[in-house]
């Protein structure tokens, strides 16, 4: 919910207007939108091993965390490195046993 000082509602396209001001100022391509950056806080809570359920309560689901998994989070490419390093190494240590 965002408003004006006074407390009165701000129209959607008042902010969408608003954030492609900003986003342009800041030479983001034109594909980022407002709601991108909904799915940016997933993805970034997801990859720094945020539970779901807590994702979800971020993004004002109640359904525990589904939701948030299956739309909001995306996969980042520095996560699936960490998550290949840790399957070599838990692969490494059972080949050593």
């Amino acid at each position: 919910m965002f408003a004006r000082v006074d407390g009165s509602p701000l129209s959607p396209d008042a902010l969408t207007h608003r954030f492609r001001t900003v986003a342009d100022r800041a030479g983001l391509p034109r594909s980022v939108h407002l709601h991108t950056l909904r799915h940016s806080a997933a993805s970034f809570l997801a990859a720094e091993g945020t539970s779901a359920s807590d994702i979800a309560a971020v993004l004002g689901h109640a359904d525990g965390g589904g939701l948030a998994m299956r739309v909001y989070v995306h996969p980042l490419p520095e996560a699936q490195a960490r998550a290949a390093a840790r399957l070599e190494r838990a692969l490494g240590n059972a080949a050593a046993e």
